[in-house]
């Protein structure tokens, strides 16, 4: 039976959707450390799980990103496991709501490299500028254990998120009620992500995500090595940074 909390029923009814609260921040961290963290290219090439001091400034990264209150996990029904995440963040420069002051503060290599590749990959296109508008949501960390895999999960939570961001660019005060006090009045014009797979620029393709701009892994290097030597990347050869218009 579906909790009090689902917002949607799933894959036959056995996965349930919800919003991830402080009550379900640990399980999210697990999903993210053990799924994420290992196998996404990003992660892969930066050595995220090298050490105890990356994996600290990355469950920071993530709480700090939780905050905002709208992430979405897909949950067995049965078992009451989290089994996916998607999680995501208001971005308004103009608001100073960035990571931008959060990445400053780390001090490991790993993290280092981390943001200045999303510094590239994110900020050549200034999609405020380009687009007009100043407030958006950035779908940052999409992730399902192995044993979910093809599913469908990340194309379901990406789909939702849609369906909830224009809700909240509507103003829809049932959604807006649940966001911290500061963020009551953003109103998001769009959905951004850096897709570093072919099977998240895959989701995004199907969602009718544009592409902004690409980069090749061969282009960022960590410890005299590129990103291109440390993935597969005979399958993953770019980084994509794409928006859909809410």
């Amino acid at each position: 039976m579906a909790s009090a909390e689902c917002l949607k029923l799933i894959c036959d009814g056995d996965i349930e959707i919800v919003k991830i609260k402080e009550d379900l921040y640990d399980a999210a961290v697990d999903v993210f450390i053990t799924s994420f963290m290992k196998y996404e290219n990003v992660s892969i090439a930066c050595d995220l799980c090298e050490s105890e001091e990356t994996y600290k400034e990355m469950e920071q990264l993530l709480r700090t990103i939780l905050k905002d209150n709208i992430s979405l996990g897909a949950r067995d029904v049965k078992t009451k496991q989290l089994v996916a995440i998607c999680i995501n963040k208001f971005v308004n420069p103009s608001a100073n709501l960035t990571l931008d002051e959060l990445f400053e503060t780390f001090q490991t290599e790993n993290l280092k490299t981390v943001g200045n590749y999303l510094n590239t990959v994110e900020c050549t296109f200034d999609i405020c500028k380009e687009w007009r508008i100043d407030c958006f949501i950035e779908l940052n960390f999409l992730s399902t254990r192995p044993e979910h895999m093809r599913r469908g999960l990340a194309l379901a939570l990406t789909e939702y998120l849609i369906e909830y961001a224009r809700k909240l660019k509507e103003g829809s005060a049932k959604e807006l009620q649940d966001l911290p006090e500061h963020l009551r009045d953003q109103r998001p014009k769009a959905i951004t992500s850096t897709f570093t797979s072919i099977f998240s620029q895959k989701v995004g393709e199907k969602l009718g995500f544009e592409t902004l701009y690409e980069v090749d892994h061969a282009c960022f290097t960590f410890r005299g090595k590129t990103f291109a030597e440390k993935i597969d990347y005979s399958v993953h050869k770019r980084s994509r940074f794409a928006a859909l218009a809410l």
